[in-house]
């Protein structure tokens, strides 16, 4: 399924990013042309989401190993960038695969070549990711259901089309009516300002609900199933994620409805 934005772009040896601050009023694409601008973008919600953090800080080291003269700035410019967001565990992961191309080159320009081969790889290693997710989620969903959300953690925090909204778009994709509710996500309004502005870019029916009201919507019988992300996931099976989810899984427990 292609969407009608990118989150992230390598153009011509550039890094562009979609500025994520700027929406839902305004489409704004950023180039970051260098490590210090690329981690600014992490530090300030330019972009964000762990997947999407991992990839762009992959391309980030890219910048920094085209504009370096020697290893040791690569390695200041990995070192930098894991400082920028330290609940992300995708740019970890990244970073890691880095340095280890590092321990493996001597010299500047093969290196180079490798670092961008990498931070591709990632690229599109994170787009098969989304689709899988979506693909064993879009049985969940049954035709016609109303689905509540949270946060986002959709096709603007990766590269694809997202993790918990990929079942919602593999599922509008194939025909099933749909409607999805779209919780504020106070106070960085991620649900309002985020997700409902990606599913409208699709088409898919969209309605944006203050978050106190969500009780009310279950007792009234108004939500079919609950979708949400999941920051962590422990060795125990309990899930870890932006405030308000606790509150959410409680009332699906108590009126019987679907929590993934």
């Amino acid at each position: 399924m292609r969407l009608a934005f990118d989150t992230v772009k390598w153009e011509d040896g550039r890094l562009i990013v979609l500025d994520q601050t700027q929406l839902p009023n305004r489409v704004v694409y950023r180039e970051l042309k260098d490590v210090n601008a690329v981690a600014t973008a992490i530090k300030q919600l330019v972009i964000r989401g762990a997947p999407l953090i991992g990839v762009v800080a992959a391309y980030g080291v890219a910048v920094a190993a085209y504009q370096a003269n020697t290893k040791e700035e690569i390695i200041a410019a990995i070192a930098k960038l894991r400082e920028t967001r330290p609940t992300a565990y995708n740019l970890f992961y990244a970073m890691d695969l880095m340095r280890r191309i590092l321990d493996e080159y001597d010299e500047l320009e093969p290196l180079r070549d490798e670092i961008l081969q990498c931070a591709r790889k990632l690229h599109e290693e994170d787009r098969q990711i989304c689709d899988m997710i979506g693909e064993h989620g879009e049985p969940l969903i049954s035709d016609g259901a109303r689905v509540l959300t949270h946060c986002n953690a959709g096709a603007l925090a990766t590269t694809g089309i997202g993790t918990a909204l990929a079942p919602i778009y593999k599922s509008w994709e194939r025909g099933k009516s749909l409607h999805v509710y779209v919780g504020e996500t106070r106070p960085a309004l991620q649900g309002a300002r985020l997700t409902g502005w990606e599913l409208m870019q699709t088409g898919i029916p969209v309605t944006l609900v203050v978050d106190n009201v969500r009780g009310y919507m279950f007792e009234k019988d108004m939500i079919d199933m609950v979708i949400i992300g999941a920051d962590r996931i422990t060795k125990n099976g309990d899930v870890v994620n932006k405030i308000g989810s606790y509150e959410i899984a409680v009332l699906a427990k108590h009126h019987n409805i679907p929590f993934s």
